[in-house]
């Protein structure tokens, strides 16, 4: 993990409160980057992408970097909305 690019402190510190406003939501160290958990599912995971590190989340993103990369679980109508409203969701 030591070779990845940590995420900056402002964007940890405003997804923290957006995240643990919710119920039962808890923040721990991914693999690369932070998450947050509700139990054992992942609601919402950051990290950076820088040279191209990490390799699935640059490809997915289709990027070398360095960017700050926000992937959130979403269903249904909402995960619809998403799409529908484009970049950066769709």
């Amino acid at each position: 993990m030591a070779d990845h690019q940590e995420v900056s402190a402002e964007v940890l510190t405003r997804l923290r409160s957006i995240c643990l406003a919710r119920p039962e939501v808890h923040d721990e160290l991914a693999w690369v980057g932070r998450r947050w958990r509700i139990r054992t599912h992942t609601i919402a995971h950051v990290l950076t992408i820088d040279g191209r590190r990490p390799q699935a989340h640059a490809r997915a993103a289709g990027t070398d970097g360095p960017v700050t990369v926000l992937t959130f679980r979403s269903s249904g109508p909402e995960l619809q909305a998403l799409r529908a409203a484009g970049p950066p969701f769709g």
